[in-house]
């Protein structure tokens, strides 16, 4: 798959939704997880929790960057523009790395379990 691709999986839209909150650890009945499931889908979460405070604490400073900027007696525009600019890809780039996370956890269930987290078997 190539880097900038999400995994699919045909069948089953809104995967990623159900994901986003819990890394599908949050659904014990609708799937069964082995142990080996539960201790990879932990550490994708771990790990993008973590990763997303980091980027959000990139924004923050990015933003106190912004309010000197701003609070100039002579602001200039185009540093105000390219600072808004720069926050705008951070949040960006830490919402793409969420959604990729979630990717990546889907991608340890089985399609079994795929269907049975969307409501999809019997």
């Amino acid at each position: 798959m190539p880097p900038n691709a999400l995994p699919g999986f045909p069948g089953t839209s809104h995967l990623y939704h159900v994901g986003a909150d819990g890394f599908f650890l949050n659904h014990p009945q609708h799937v069964q997880l082995n142990a080996d499931q539960q201790l990879r889908l932990g550490r994708i979460r771990e790990k993008a929790l973590l990763e997303r405070s980091a980027a959000q604490r990139k924004i923050e400073e990015a933003e106190q960057q912004m309010f000197v900027l701003t609070g100039m007696d002579q602001p200039d525009i185009s540093k105000i523009e390219a600072q808004a600019r720069a926050i705008e890809e951070l949040q960006v780039q830490r919402r793409l790395a969420y959604i990729r996370a979630i990717g990546e956890a889907a991608g340890v269930l089985t399609d079994e379990q795929r269907r049975a987290v969307l409501g999809m078997t019997p």
